[in-house]
């Protein structure tokens, strides 16, 4: 009777098989060893060429920090330059403020199920301030619904003073699978009550995503 390799259970013949049944063996373990490699070969590809997305802003964007009487705006942020896309995941002429990305099995650009890295940067310029009256956010949305899992983001407090510069770096691992389908991620900054009044400008900014490792 055939056994097994304690690592990676690969079919062999022990010496009490036998020889005319050695074929079937063979054959079994060169079925396991193929399957293996395809498995390997694929996770290698995405160590030499990881799917990775990065986009950058670098036209300011303005938007107000307080509504009256009452109101919290957010900026869709939008973003104008590719840093690098390994998968055609952003399209910046059509939708300059995402990057799409697709887990269904069986479509052309699957993304195999994995750890993901996703973040964001901001750096914004607050033209006008009461001090200390509320406080500012940066995070990332998605607008795909079977991604329950969203990275999520950052709360800050103004800064306190006119003209002041404030920023904030956000990033967070999540796993996703094919479940997850397509998935449509966006970044928004936005404020609870932090200038009454006054305007705030995002003066650059920054948004990825990286495959980091599979399940």
């Amino acid at each position: 009777m055939p056994t097994t390799t304690a690592t990676w259970k690969l079919t062999y013949p022990a010496g009490s098989d036998r020889l005319c049944d050695s074929p079937i063996y063979i054959e079994a373990l060169a079925d396991e060893v193929d399957a293996f490699l395809v498995t390997y070969n694929a996770f290698l590809d995405r160590i030499l060429t990881p799917p990775y997305a990065s986009l950058r802003a670098t036209v300011p964007q303005t938007y107000p920090s307080f509504i009256l009487p009452a109101g919290t705006p957010t900026l869709d942020v939008q973003y104008d330059t590719v840093n690098a896309d390994t998968g055609n995941y952003t399209n910046l002429p059509a939708t300059p403020g995402v990057i799409i990305t697709d887990f269904t099995d069986g479509v052309s650009d699957e993304l195999p199920d994995g750890i993901y890295l996703w973040g964001q940067y901001a750096y914004m310029q607050q033209d006008n301030s009461a001090p200390d009256t509320g406080y500012y956010q940066t995070f990332i949305q998605t607008i795909s619904p079977s991604f329950n899992n969203p990275p999520g983001g950052v709360t800050f407090e103004d800064g306190g003073s006119p003209n002041v510069y404030m920023g904030s770096t956000y990033f967070a691992p999540r796993q996703l699978t094919s479940a997850n389908g397509r998935v449509v991620m966006y970044t928004q900054v936005g404020n609870n009550n932090a200038v009454v009044g006054g305007v705030t400008t995002v003066k650059e900014g920054a948004f990825f995503f990286l495959w980091i490792g599979d399940n």
